[in-house]
Formats: C-alpha cells, structure tokens, sequence
C-alpha cells in the first residue's frame, strides 16, 4: 500500500462540512427548525460544530453533529425539562 493510499483514508474519515439550512433538514420539521440565527449562535458558544465560509460568512456545520450532542446542552435541556416537570 502507498503512502497516497494511506493519506486518503485518513482524510475520508474526516467529518465533511455542508450547508447548515440542509443540516437543519436531517433533524427538525419545518416549523421547529432553528432560524440561521440561532445556529451561528450555536456555533460560536461550541454547541455543534461548523464554520463561517467565504465573503458571505456563510454558515456549514459539520456532517457528524447531532443536535444536544453537547454535554452542555444535553444538561441545560435536562435542566428545562426538569423546571417544567417541577422537579427542581
């Protein structure tokens, strides 16, 4: 095997990046989608992963991102639905 053979397979295993408007399809329905907004915001605190991209600053989250994979996240979510249940 060739060291190019060996490099590629290092590389494909890398999560791709794609337009956030076509990440957003894979998990929310139409009406419960965040807003481009929101998602910036997720990026730039580090809740899911993605990049601001070329002059536009257009936004892509990467391809292996779930949405409340964050331990952060996942805890702030608990922590709603622990105050909406009355459990507090």
């Amino acid at each position: 095997m060739s060291n190019d053979s060996i490099n590629l397979k290092v590389i494909s295993k890398m999560p791709r990046l794609m337009k956030a408007q076509l990440w957003t399809l894979m998990f929310y329905t139409e009406c419960s989608k965040p807003c481009n907004k929101t998602l910036k915001a997720w990026v730039n605190t580090g809740f899911i992963s993605g990049q601001l991209m070329g002059p536009k600053e257009e936004l892509h989250i990467y391809e292996d991102q779930l949405p409340y994979s964050n331990s952060h996240t996942k805890a702030t979510a608990l922590e709603i639905a622990m105050n909406l249940a009355g459990w507090e």
